[in-house]
């Protein structure tokens, strides 16, 4: 009888466990995070230069952001794929923090809105560390005497700084 009782006891946990991740694995699946510049973020702080206008939005931003990415009338036909090649070389170091936290998750040690947090935080820190480090194609001598600095992708610091993460619904 003693048995029969032990039995259902663990059968019982291991059922309330084997809910709890089937039930936190759902909501994983039906979020996302996005890293970059993603709509309905808020703009970051400028860290020298003048505070950001009224009309800098998180919009403003990435249209400027894919301009500088891809190429465009504002760039004087130069790329500087920052968010690509960011991905490209952090694509292992992204795949073993989300192995991480899912094996956090499955253990009941965090949650699933903390599992995209820590994914989203590493994407961005990886993103912010790219536009820091890019220096080709470099920029002509007249843009870099007029503004103090090699630095393609660094005016202000107001793109940099606005490089985050939001986690939503996908559903």
């Amino acid at each position: 009888m003693a048995s029969l009782i032990s039995t259902t006891v663990m059968t019982t946990r291991n059922n309330s466990v084997m809910n709890r991740i089937e039930r936190d694995y759902i909501r994983l699946v039906s979020m996302e995070t996005r890293a970059g510049l993603p709509d309905g973020a808020e703009v970051g702080r400028p860290t020298r230069g003048s505070e950001p206008r009224h009309s800098d939005t998180m919009k403003d931003l990435a249209e400027i952001a894919s301009m500088l990415e891809f190429g465009g009338a504002g760039s004087g036909g130069k790329k500087w794929p920052f968010m690509t090649q960011s991905f490209l070389a952090n694509i292992d170091s992204l795949k073993d923090e989300s192995a991480d936290q899912f094996s956090k998750l499955t253990r009941n040690i965090t949650t699933p809105n903390t599992v995209l947090e820590k994914i989203g935080d590493k994407h961005a820190l990886h993103i912010k560390k790219q536009i820091r480090i890019i220096r080709t194609p470099s920029l002509s001598a007249f843009t870099i005497a007029a503004k103090g600095s090699n630095k393609p992708l660094i005016d202000t610091g107001l793109m940099l700084n606005s490089i985050t993460h939001i986690e939503s619904r996908t559903t």
